[in-house]
């Protein structure tokens, strides 16, 4: 072969690029085919797998927080609720016993704060003791000790009332739970009539603050994404944030966070395949055949006036039948992609 294709050609070393000289019809009888490289702005990674995931701080647990039996419920699964929507309506004793204890300790703190104040006034005119100022004051101080306690036992049972209650000086007998942020609800784990106890879990709420993907990458892919890159996911796109310093032991992988462009209709936990695409400078696609390996490289071989150069690329991306390489090529520029073979073969001739 090597013979035959010396015959129909020489070679020479211009500017360090092999030129083969060859007229058109030694190019029909060798079998070259040649077709335009074409331009690409962005190559593709992937698939890799992905995860819509959300933030921890934007799950909220509905829990209990106290005793008692679920006497109705609201809202559904998947249902979206605003910021102070009501979920749930409690009917729980040891919620009135709470309270009942609040406003005994709220009565007595009341009575003590107006006597305090009162044998201040007395003081200050010189009609009673220093002692029996001091007095009244430990008492006045014992009861705001009394009353915050009493007051922290029904923060942690989830009750906030307490206007309502030192006005009106009588239990609620039932508590309403509300959704602490707009979103919506993921779960609703309990039933109508259903005994709870304070650590029952009622619901889950996920914000409606913007979900994001989460990529896993394998390593060898991680130094070639950059943030700012797109990712495309089932029909849908998002763009890379921030990566994970560290890397998973057991997949050999990296964790990407890239932002939903539009959130709207995604679903948490779903899990996707995502490709991320890269941007890149004077890159070209071409048939995987247009590309010969040689020692010192890899070559692709551009058509001229009177022959073909062998013209050094770069590897930028590797599909099942095309190539994405860098190197000095134009749009215009024909490019050989069969018998490229026999032109490797004489490029090789002319470097002996």
């Amino acid at each position: 072969m090597r013979g035959i294709i010396t015959l129909l050609f020489g070679a020479t070393l211009l500017c360090a690029a092999p030129v083969i000289k060859m007229n058109a019809e030694q190019k029909g009888r060798l079998g070259v085919v040649v077709e335009h490289p074409q331009a690409v702005e962005e190559v593709r990674y992937g698939p890799f797998s992905a995860k819509v995931l959300i933030d921890k701080e934007d799950i909220f647990t509905i829990n209990a927080n106290i005793s008692g039996s679920v006497e109705a419920i609201y809202v559904k699964n998947s249902q979206a609720v605003k910021a102070g929507e009501v979920l749930f309506k409690i009917r729980s004793a040891e919620l009135i016993e709470l309270q009942n204890s609040y406003l005994s300790a709220f009565i007595q703190n009341d009575l003590y704060r107006k006597n305090y104040e009162r044998d201040q006034a007395l003081f200050d005119e010189g009609i009673i003791s220093h002692k029996r100022l001091l007095e009244t004051k430990a008492l006045k101080e014992s009861s705001d000790v009394a009353l915050d306690i009493a007051k922290n036992r029904l923060l942690v049972s989830g009750f906030h009332r307490f206007g309502e209650l030192e006005e009106q000086k009588r239990a609620f007998s039932e508590e309403i739970l509300r959704a602490p942020r707009a979103g919506y609800v993921e779960e609703v784990s309990v039933n109508v009539k259903e005994n709870i106890d304070a650590r029952t879990k009622l619901a889950l709420i996920y914000s409606s603050k913007s979900p994001y993907l989460e990529i896993n990458v394998p390593s060898k892919y991680i130094e070639r994404v950059q943030q700012g890159e797109r990712v495309d996911f089932d029909a849908k796109e998002a763009i890379v944030e921030s990566s994970s310093h560290a890397m998973d032991v057991e997949t050999q992988s990296f964790r990407l966070r890239a932002k939903i462009t539009d959130s709207s209709k995604v679903i948490v936990n779903k899990v996707h395949q995502a490709y991320i695409y890269k941007k890149v400078q004077n890159a070209f696609s071409i048939q995987k055949s247009a590309v010969v390996f040689h020692k010192e490289g890899s070559f692709i071989f551009k058509s001229t006036q009177d022959g073909f150069e062998a013209v050094e690329v770069q590897r930028v991306r590797e599909e099942a039948d095309y190539i994405v390489v860098s190197g000095r090529l134009s749009a215009t520029d024909l490019i050989a992609t069969k018998a490229t073979s026999a032109l490797l073969s004489a490029m090789e001739a002319s470097s002996e």
